[in-house]
C-alpha cells in the first residue's frame, strides 16, 4: 500500500499536503483493501457453492 500512497501523494502533492488530507487518503486505501478482500471472498463461496454468483453477493454485500 506505500507505494500506491507514494504515488498518489507525488500526482498530488499541493492538495494532500495537509495531514487532514493525508488522513482521508489512509482512510480511502484502508477500505479499498477491506472491498478486495470482501471480493476474494465473495469469489471464494461462488466457487465452493455454484448456485450463488460472486457479483450477486459482491453486490448486496457492498451496498
Amino acid at each position: 500500500m506505500s507505494q500506491l500512497w507514494n504515488y498518489i501523494i507525488s500526482k498530488f502533492p499541493t492538495e494532500l499536503e495537509t495531514s487532514f488530507a493525508r488522513d482521508m487518503l489512509d482512510n480511502i486505501l484502508e477500505e479499498s483493501e477491506k472491498i478486495e478482500n470482501i471480493a476474494e471472498r465473495c469469489d471464494w463461496l461462488a466457487k465452493m457453492i455454484p448456485q450463488i454468483s460472486s457479483t450477486e453477493i459482491r453486490d448486496i454485500l457492498l451496498r
